[in-house]
């Protein structure tokens, strides 16, 4: 087994395991074993959910072959090293979800693009992938793949980023990448400035200084990837904030000590921008603070950092080991991603929301419709909008395999960040030009929408909600920074007052952030939960993240969260649905999934 960091040799390979399309993160390495970031001790895990028989296949393999979309999911680092723990050299795939794409390059693990060796290969082939050669060997057949550019080929050849950093590599001069000026996409526009450069095209790898750093219950494992690196001093500590999400309170003494390193941390360095256990869903949190603003460019260390494009600003998900080298380097290499328009019209027709609107279009364009590109939301039912459902769109737009997501910026804008003490004077709003160059445009009628639901196990297998009504449910699961926001509780109570949840059902209620919590309580919709028959617990992810609301085998959640993978809620036998806020309530009503147009609710 290669050990992590250790360099790599330019030929690797061997006996292969193939699997399908659209392997999730979930099922390469689930989300219960994230509180170790040890390679051998993760790959014990690896393909858990597949059952025994397919993890005996992977140890004794050296290659993963997959079909399109390999590694869609949670930004989570420990899908790829948990594979370089197993002994596998290379991930020969149609193609990769970003995230995992660039988590696999900077743990040193080689990710190779290349349709034609997949499609070639069978399991227990033997695959060989040549480096220098750009070639992959598929049972005597050669296939070549567009080669690296030249910095993600240093990174893989140092055995990761961290290596790459510490060698000093990282430190040498290049000539910056010329961009050819003319119409420009918001993509385009925003990472240009970010870079240092006057213009910037797609598919150009640039240098970015990010202007905010953003790490969750992960923070931790940044920290540990940091001393690694034997590096104390950051590049700017007012560009990171830290939020003790993922599980809060703690369950463990392991995760009590790695809030206490993170608390730590952030004393010693002066990091203001801090917010513990009792404050919420980071992504929330961080937008009702005001620090996310127009223009501006955020990673975070969740795939869902999509989000902030609600307020016009460009929010992308990265790894630990990545975010750690941002605080020291203040800077991180991106490809300027290819753009996407999605115009959708309005109004919604009843019993209809942003939800619904996400979950119609992922089914429409796939759990990869969107892959490694920036989607630009439009159109007359968005610019109607308030924040909360921007955050809605551009939160689900993830499940597209977007890097990004944008809404123009406007007065709707413009007055929430006013509400919170930032005026236009401290912020630059981005907008693409109008002949900007788009990969495809998208419309969508929202006039003819009905109220949709994702059904197991993944988020693309949509249907109406007509189609699935009538189905059991165990669990009904109120929550997410898809759904726990202020305006979602709000609409969920409109079908709750007055009414009991169906016996048998689990009614969990999860408020998105502190703020959330309060005025719910101040506007009495904390009663309205409360007398219905739910669980209120605390601010945070919940049961998304699986931190509480497991399922037992064969129990069925409804959820107005944003994936539905195998294992996520407990059981590897559990099933997940995902809805919108107001087809939850109804059906916490029910004891069944329900159209909520059929239930009368209070105006």
């Amino acid at each position: 087994m290669r050990r992590e960091g250790e360099r790599m040799s330019s030929r690797v390979g061997g006996k292969c395991i193939r699997f399908g399309h659209n392997v999730n993160t979930d099922v390469i390495i689930p989300g219960r074993y994230l509180v170790s970031i040890d390679p051998a001790e993760l790959a014990q895990h690896a393909f858990e959910p597949l059952g025994p028989e397919v993890q005996a296949r992977l140890r004794v393999s050296r290659v993963v072959v997959a079909g399109q979309n390999f590694g869609c999911g949670s930004a989570r680092e420990q899908a790829a090293t948990c594979l370089l723990g197993a002994g596998i050299q290379a991930v020969v795939a149609a193609s990769f979800a970003r995230t995992f794409f660039r988590n696999a390059i900077n743990t040193g693990l080689v990710a190779v693009e290349c349709p034609e060796a997949a499609d070639a290969a069978e399991d227990g082939s033997e695959v060989w992938v040549d480096l220098a050669a750009g070639v992959v060997e598929v049972g005597g057949q050669a296939f070549r793949f567009r080669p690296y550019p030249e910095t993600l080929r240093e990174i893989l050849a140092s055995g990761g980023l961290i290596p790459y950093l510490a060698s000093g590599a990282a430190a040498r001069s290049r000539p910056a990448p010329s961009g050819r000026p003319g119409p420009k996409t918001f993509a385009e526009k925003v990472l240009a400035r970010a870079a240092g450069l006057p213009f910037v095209d797609a598919g150009q790898i640039v240098d970015v200084y990010p202007d905010l750093y953003m790490s969750h219950m992960a923070s931790w494992r940044c920290i540990r990837t940091l001393e690694k690196l034997g590096v104390e001093r950051l590049y700017d500590p007012d560009r990171i904030a830290m939020v003790m999400d993922h599980i809060s309170p703690p369950k463990t003494a392991k995760t009590a000590a790695d809030m206490k390193l993170c608390r730590e941390f952030a004393r010693r360095h002066g990091i203001r921008k801090f917010y513990d256990m009792e404050a919420g869903i980071a992504h929330v949190v961080l937008m009702e603070e005001g620090h996310v603003r127009p223009g501006m460019v955020l990673i975070g260390t969740d795939s869902h950092s999509t989000i902030y494009g609600a307020l016009g600003a460009f929010g992308t998900g990265v790894g630990f080991s990545e975010l750690a080298a941002t605080w020291v380097t203040g800077r991180l290499w991106m490809r300027v991603p290819e753009s996407i328009q999605v115009a959708i019209e309005g109004p919604l027709a009843p019993g209809c929301s942003a939800k619904d609107v996400m979950l119609r279009l992922i089914g429409d364009l796939t759990a990869d419709g969107a892959t490694y590109c920036s989607v630009e939301f439009t159109g007359s039912y968005v610019r109607g909008l308030s924040i909360s459902e921007r955050m809605t769109l551009c939160n689900l737009a993830m499940e597209l395999g977007a890097k990004c997501a944008y809404v123009p910026p406007d007065d709707v804008t413009r007055e929430y960040l006013a509400a919170r003490g930032v005026y236009p004077d401290q912020y630059e709003e981005v907008f693409p030009d109008p002949d900007a160059h788009y990969r495809r445009v998208v419309s969508v009628d929202g006039r003819d929408l009905v109220p949709q639901v994702a059904c197991p196990h993944t988020v693309d297998n949509v249907k109406p909600v007509t189609e699935v009504a009538g189905t059991r449910v165990d669990q009904v699961f109120i929550g997410s920074c898809a759904n726990a926001k202020y305006e979602d509780l709000l609409e969920a109570a409109r079908y709750l007052r007055g009414r009991k949840v169906a016996p048998g059902v689990r009614l969990i209620v999860t408020p998105a952030s502190k703020e959330t919590l309060q005025r719910m309580v101040e506007d009495g919709i904390f009663s309205v939960f409360l007398q219905a028959g739910a669980l209120i617990t605390n601010p945070g992810c919940g049961a998304c993240a699986g931190d509480g609301g497991a399922l037992a085998d064969g129990e069925v959640c409804l959820s107005t969260a944003n994936r539905n993978f195998q294992g996520r809620m407990g059981s590897y036998n559990a099933f997940i649905y995902l809805c919108s806020p107001a087809t939850a309530a109804a059906s916490a009503l029910t004891g069944v999934i329900t159209d909520p147009r059929t239930m009368p609710v209070e105006v």
